[in-house]
């Protein structure tokens, strides 16, 4: 588990205009909350919390200037409507014995066999909920997929979890198949209808060439 640290300070004022007031001064206005403990009001720098978010930061140290830092899960990043600046952001405090309820990214590793006969593969989820203790916490759940196909699926209770990690939601929801593509399964619905009707003409001018002969007869 990968741990990334941020410098924060308490934040003075609520609403939006206290908000981007925090903003033009450089930093991203927070909240930290959980734990049975009343919700703080932060800030961080928005240079470093934005090099945190781009590689992938969950677990984060809060330095406020305190003895030991305060130990938190990035729950929620909020950005602007073109989806480029910072706006706001929640922690979650953690506690080394307490568990937790985390969604967790799913890493795809493989091609799928069945690419190779006409297959698509559909991911249905990216990523899967799961349960364990703080230390525990993994940074993606490993799923190969190179096996898989045509008409094969993963479900979630078919991943391989790491020690300490056990799934928060229903083993039977499908994560990623191989399907045969609509269209191919159409032209393959057609053929079957025109060799059907192509099986009826032949069986109606065999009963047409029968009725004749015994008419002859």
């Amino acid at each position: 588990m990968k741990v990334s640290k941020l410098k924060s300070e308490p934040r003075e004022g609520r609403g939006t205009s206290a908000a981007r007031r925090v903003r033009r001064q450089g930093r991203v206005p927070a909240v930290v909350y959980g734990e049975g403990a009343p919700a703080e009001h932060i800030a961080v720098d928005a240079h470093d919390f934005r090099i945190a978010v781009d590689h992938g930061a969950r677990v984060v140290d809060l330095d406020a200037g305190a003895a030991d830092p305060e130990r938190v899960l990035l729950v929620d990043v909020q950005y602007d409507a073109l989806g480029l600046d910072l706006l706001h952001a929640d922690f979650q405090r953690l506690r080394p014995d307490h568990e937790i309820h985390l969604r967790v990214p799913i890493e795809f590793q493989g091609t799928p066999k069945g690419l190779a006969e006409g297959g698509v593969l559909t991911v249905l989820r990216d990523t899967i909920e799961v349960r364990c203790l703080p230390r525990d916490i993994p940074e993606s759940v490993p799923l190969e997929v190179g096996g898989l196909e045509l008409g094969d699926s993963v479900v979630a209770g078919g991943l391989t979890l790491p020690e300490g990690v056990t799934l928060a939601e229903e083993a039977d929801e499908t994560i990623v198949s191989v399907a045969v593509p609509r269209a191919v399964k159409a032209e393959a619905a057609e053929g079957a209808e025109g060799e059907a009707a192509e099986g009826e003409e032949a069986g109606k001018g065999g009963e047409a060439k029968a009725g004749g002969k015994e008419s002859s007869e």
